[in-house]
């Protein structure tokens, strides 16, 4: 969901699909995506994590996963503090769901209304399983097993949100109220439904319209194809591991070409030769080789930033070879 010039100093991007490339040809001038990206899905999806409870059909899973309260007001995106206990308390008071809480591990590092909000919904989590047989889950485990457990997820604008896309399922994401947070502007974040503030002790019966909406469901599933290509199981790891032995292969090819000039060129000279090893030159080679091309291209992407500091320095919003300023290019999609 970003774009940078930073992709200009690597032989080879990889990016998870077709959105990944259409944002590089969106933001980044003079690049050659269709050269210098590989698509390889969501490898993670294929990785198997073990859930710390059953998945149970006789009641419908959500995860609530909320981001923190950021570090500048353009990021402020969290909804714990304007949301969380009431989509909380309304999710705890209808017996068809269960509740896995996630919270961001920086919330209420800033804001103490963050850090009382996320207090209180642990303890009505706490409450609601002490009078009931536990179904409610307050989870600090690694991020994996949701995505297969949870029904729906609930989240912020937030990196979550992309990696619940893999999934197709139903997603609900909140409105910040926070009046400097720059929202997408594309990309599917741009057209997903956003649960207000003054709407969220109503979040179980938005969930279940959510649920029951069929042509969401199939905006959902095109995202997702859009976003990650062929999600069949295993197929994104394949990918993957077939990129990188590409990328070992067209390495080794480079070499092999290195050495090739090399040889035409050796001096054959017996005094030479042992002052230069053709093992030690080969070596020198293909090192001066690597160190040109990286110096040719950091020097690029560093006139880029110069150029880039000085236009903020003339207090411009606009970076170079974009249309859109440094924030929001960040946030787009």
């Amino acid at each position: 969901y970003m774009a940078s010039n930073w992709v200009k100093i690597f032989n080879y991007f990889f990016v998870a699909g077709e959105a990944s490339r259409d944002r590089l040809r969106k933001h980044v001038r003079n690049y050659d995506v269709d050269s210098r990206t590989i698509a390889i899905g969501r490898p993670q999806i294929d990785i198997e994590n073990e859930a710390p409870f059953e998945r149970t059909s006789d009641r419908i899973t959500v995860l609530y996963s909320p981001t923190w309260e950021g570090g500048r007001h353009t990021m402020r995106y969290g909804s714990v503090a304007s949301h969380g206990v009431d989509i909380v308390t309304s999710l705890l008071a209808d017996s068809r769901y269960r509740l896995i809480y996630r919270p961001h591990p920086r919330t209420g590092i800033h804001e103490a209304d963050f850090a009382t909000a996320d207090e209180r919904i642990r303890e009505l989590i706490s409450q609601a399983n002490r009078s009931s047989d536990g179904h409610h889950f307050v989870d600090e485990t690694p991020f994996g097993w949701q995505l297969n457990v949870a029904d729906v997820m609930i989240t912020d604008v937030s990196a979550v949100a992309y990696d619940w896309l893999t999934t197709a399922k139903p997603l609900l994401v909140t409105r910040p109220v926070e009046p400097e947070a720059v929202m997408p502007q594309e990309g599917f974040m741009s057209e997903l439904p956003l649960l207000e503030s003054h709407d969220a002790d109503n979040t179980a019966q938005i969930l279940c319209g959510l649920l029951s909406d069929e042509s969401a469901k199939t905006r959902m599933a095109s995202w997702a194809d859009y976003y990650y290509g062929d999600r069949t199981p295993g197929r994104s790891l394949d990918r993957f591991l077939n990129a990188v032995q590409s990328v070992l292969d067209d390495r080794a090819a480079s070499i092999g070409r290195a050495d090739a000039g090399l040889e035409a060129t050796r001096p054959r000279d017996t005094h030479t030769l042992a002052k230069n090893p053709p093992h030690r030159l080969r070596s020198l080679c293909a090192q001066a080789a690597q160190g040109l091309t990286f110096a040719g291209r950091s020097i690029d992407f560093a006139t880029t930033g110069v150029a880039n500091m000085a236009a903020q320095a003339r207090a411009e919003t606009q970076i170079i070879g974009t249309t859109q300023s440094a924030m929001k290019d960040r946030h787009a999609e």
